[in-house]
């Protein structure tokens, strides 16, 4: 009966009572006490790569048909889809460089058509990962 965001994810983790927390959602929750608009600012003397992969399908929208409670454990009457990295949606995958500009020691690359834990054992990302420290660090082999 009502449409809950990301703005929500505080309220949304208190309906569902701690007895369904994971522990990323319990550390999500605790971060989400603090400051958190502080954690969103640009790293100060930090050069930041930020690197994901797009292309495929992620799930954007989630539809239950009951609403929420304590110890909500149903699985979505229906789900939305959209491009990805089959776990984080676009949207958010793109938030560092929509958020952080480029001048302030930010860049992006995208490595299309892999998962998101996919993309730590693809061949374009481990290149760059290996041409970048070899630039960076003096660093001549990376992986062995």
């Amino acid at each position: 009966s009502r449409n809950f965001t990301a703005a929500d994810v505080k309220e949304v983790v208190q309906i569902l009572g701690k007895s369904t927390w994971g522990n990323q959602t319990g550390a999500l929750f605790d971060k989400l006490q603090g400051p958190y608009q502080d954690l969103q600012s640009t790293p100060s003397k930090i050069k930041l790569h930020n690197w994901y992969s797009t292309g495929i399908k992620t799930g954007e929208q989630f539809i239950f048909d009951r609403d929420l409670y304590d110890g909500f454990d149903k699985a979505a009457a229906k789900t939305v889809w959209g491009d990805g990295d089959g776990l984080v949606n676009l949207l958010s995958l793109k938030q560092v460089e929509e958020v952080w500009p480029k001048d302030a020691g930010t860049s992006t690359r995208v490595f299309p058509n892999c998962s998101h834990f996919g993309i730590l054992k693809d061949p374009r990302m481990l290149k760059a990962l290996a041409e970048y420290l070899g630039e960076s660090q003096n660093v001549t082999t990376l992986l062995v």
